[in-house]
C-alpha cells in the first residue's frame, strides 16, 4: 500500500472531522511535518511526488492524535520517534489482526484486546526544576508506556495520565481507507510488512 499526499490529507481530515473550510490549516500542519522530516523516508526528493506506506501513515496519525492533546510539532515528532518500538508493536498487532479479516470484513477492532499509550503531562515541569528553562513549551508530555485495553487500572497508571487508544485510532483509518477502495486486509498488511521491517514478531508465530 501506497498513499500519495491527498490521500492521507484527506484520512486525516476524516479520522479528525476537520471542516471543509478548515483543510488550508490542516494541509499547513501537514506540510509543517513534511519540513521537520516527518515521517521519513517519505520526501523522495524535489519533483517526486511523496509516497506514504503503512507506517508513515499511521506515524502523522499518530502525530496528530498528540496534536489534539496540544502537544506541539516538534515534540509530538520526538515522543514517537523516542517510542518507535511501541508504534511497532501497536502496527504489528494491529496489523495483524487487520490482515487476518475476511476481505469483506469490517474493520472492528476495538476491544480488550485494543492498544493503550499513556503520557504524562508535566505543565508545571518548570516550576520542579530549578534551572530549567521555562521557555520550552515543548516539554510537559511525556511517554510512560503501552499496555491492552483490559490492562489498563488505576494501578497500572499514575494520577494523571493522557491517553490514546491507538487500535481504535488504526481502526478509523481502515474504515476510511475502505471506502477509498483501500481493503482492511491491505492496509493490515502494510502495517504488518512495517512492523516486520523492524523484525518484530508476535508471540502467537
Amino acid at each position: 500500500m501506497q498513499l500519495i499526499y491527498q490521500q492521507v490529507e484527506e484520512l486525516i481530515a476524516d479520522v479528525h472531522r476537520i471542516f471543509p473550510s478548515r483543510r488550508p490549516a490542516l494541509n499547513a500542519r501537514l506540510k509543517h511535518f513534511k519540513r521537520l522530516g516527518f515521517p521519513s523516508g517519505v520526501n523522495t526528493g524535489r519533483g517526486k511526488a511523496a509516497a506514504y506506506d503503512g507506517g508513515a501513515t499511521f506515524k502523522l496519525l499518530l502525530a496528530f492524535q498528540l496534536l489534539e492533546l496540544g502537544i506541539g510539532p516538534e515534540r509530538a515528532v520526538r515522543l514517537i520517534e523516542n517510542a518507535e518500538q511501541v508504534i511497532v508493536a501497536a502496527a504489528g498487532y494491529n496489523g495483524r489482526t487487520l490482515y487476518k479479516l475476511s476481505p469483506d470484513h469490517n474493520a472492528s477492532l476495538d476491544g480488550p484486546g485494543s492498544i493503550m499509550m499513556y503520557f504524562d503531562p508535566e505543565a508545571l515541569w518548570h516550576l520542579k526544576a530549578p534551572d530549567s528553562d521555562a521557555d520550552d513549551a515543548s516539554r510537559p508530555y511525556e511517554l510512560l508506556g503501552w499496555c491492552f485495553k483490559d490492562e489498563l487500572s488505576g494501578e497500572s497508571l499514575p494520577h494523571r495520565a493522557a491517553i490514546v487508544n491507538v487500535t481504535s485510532l488504526i481502526e478509523m483509518a481502515a474504515d476510511h481507507l475502505a471506502g477509498k477502495g483501500v481493503s482492511p486486509n491491505m492496509f493490515g498488511t502494510a502495517l504488518l510488512e512495517w512492523a516486520w521491517s523492524f523484525d518484530w514478531t508476535h508471540p502467537d508465530d
